[in-house]
Protein backbone atom coordinates (compact mmCIF):
# COMPACT_ATOMS: atom_id res chain seq x y z
CA UNK A 1 0.00 0.00 0.00
CA UNK A 2 3.07 2.54 0.78
CA UNK A 3 3.91 2.12 -3.15
CA UNK A 4 0.60 3.47 -3.95
CA UNK A 5 1.48 6.61 -1.55
CA UNK A 6 4.95 7.52 -2.96
CA UNK A 7 8.20 7.20 -1.04
CA UNK A 8 7.16 9.45 2.02
CA UNK A 9 3.12 9.57 3.12
CA UNK A 10 1.98 12.21 4.62
CA UNK A 11 1.57 13.13 8.23
CA UNK A 12 -2.27 12.46 7.84
CA UNK A 13 -1.91 9.30 5.35
CA UNK A 14 0.28 7.95 8.43
CA UNK A 15 -2.54 8.53 10.99
CA UNK A 16 -5.24 6.84 8.66
CA UNK A 17 -3.14 4.42 8.05
CA UNK A 18 -1.90 3.74 11.78
CA UNK A 19 -4.84 5.63 13.09
CA UNK A 20 -5.45 2.54 15.92
CA UNK A 21 -2.18 3.71 17.74
CA UNK A 22 -3.83 7.38 17.51
CA UNK A 23 -7.49 6.99 18.66
CA UNK A 24 -8.36 5.74 22.81
CA UNK A 25 -12.20 5.13 21.95
CA UNK A 26 -13.09 1.75 20.03
CA UNK A 27 -15.69 2.61 17.02
CA UNK A 28 -17.50 1.28 14.39
CA UNK A 29 -15.17 2.61 11.43
CA UNK A 30 -12.22 -0.29 10.45
CA UNK A 31 -8.88 0.86 9.41
CA UNK A 32 -7.01 -0.59 6.45
CA UNK A 33 -5.04 -2.89 9.44
CA UNK A 34 -8.28 -4.29 10.48
CA UNK A 35 -8.78 -2.03 13.59
CA UNK A 36 -12.15 -0.25 14.58
CA UNK A 37 -11.48 3.12 15.75
CA UNK A 38 -13.99 5.80 16.32
CA UNK A 39 -15.03 7.92 13.21
CA UNK A 40 -15.17 11.05 15.19
CA UNK A 41 -11.80 10.75 17.24
CA UNK A 42 -9.93 10.04 14.00
CA UNK A 43 -11.10 13.17 12.14
CA UNK A 44 -10.27 15.15 14.82
CA UNK A 45 -6.96 13.35 14.85
CA UNK A 46 -6.73 13.74 11.39
CA UNK A 47 -7.48 17.99 11.30
CA UNK A 48 -4.91 18.51 13.94
CA UNK A 49 -2.45 16.74 11.84
CA UNK A 50 -3.32 18.61 8.67
CA UNK A 51 -3.21 21.85 10.38
CA UNK A 52 0.26 21.03 11.77
CA UNK A 53 1.55 19.91 8.32
CA UNK A 54 0.89 23.21 7.09
CA UNK A 55 2.05 24.99 9.69
CA UNK A 56 5.31 23.35 9.61
CA UNK A 57 4.97 23.85 5.84
CA UNK A 58 4.55 27.53 5.87
CA UNK A 59 1.29 27.61 4.25
CA UNK A 60 -0.64 28.90 7.75
CA UNK A 61 0.55 30.05 10.59
CA UNK A 62 -1.37 29.23 13.38
CA UNK A 63 -2.07 31.72 16.56
CA UNK A 64 -3.97 31.66 19.89
CA UNK A 65 -5.49 34.76 20.13
CA UNK A 66 -8.24 35.94 23.02
CA UNK A 67 -12.12 36.39 21.52
CA UNK A 68 -14.73 37.06 23.07
CA UNK A 69 -17.40 35.04 23.88
CA UNK A 70 -20.83 35.03 25.19
CA UNK A 71 -22.12 38.00 24.03
CA UNK A 72 -18.84 39.81 24.63
CA UNK A 73 -18.76 39.65 28.27
CA UNK A 74 -16.29 36.82 29.04
CA UNK A 75 -12.41 36.63 26.90
CA UNK A 76 -12.04 33.16 25.98
CA UNK A 77 -8.46 31.65 24.17
CA UNK A 78 -9.11 30.34 20.08
CA UNK A 79 -6.87 29.21 17.76
CA UNK A 80 -6.88 31.12 14.30
CA UNK A 81 -5.22 29.77 11.05
CA UNK A 82 -3.70 32.61 9.13
CA UNK A 83 -3.10 31.32 5.55
CA UNK A 84 0.70 32.89 4.33
CA UNK A 85 1.57 34.58 1.48
CA UNK A 86 4.27 31.79 0.42
CA UNK A 87 3.73 29.42 -2.09
CA UNK A 88 2.97 26.02 -0.82
CA UNK A 89 4.41 22.76 -1.80
CA UNK A 90 3.75 22.35 -5.52
CA UNK A 91 2.03 25.89 -5.76
CA UNK A 92 3.79 27.96 -8.52
CA UNK A 93 1.77 31.32 -6.90
CA UNK A 94 0.68 32.21 -3.64
CA UNK A 95 -2.39 31.50 -2.45
CA UNK A 96 -4.51 34.53 -2.01
CA UNK A 97 -7.25 34.42 0.36
CA UNK A 98 -10.88 35.49 -0.47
Amino acid sequence: MLQELGKHPSPSQIVLLRGGIFTRRRGNLELPSGARVSSRELGETLMKVAFLACESEGVLELQIRPQKALFGLRPVRALFAEPQRTPGPGLSQPWKPG
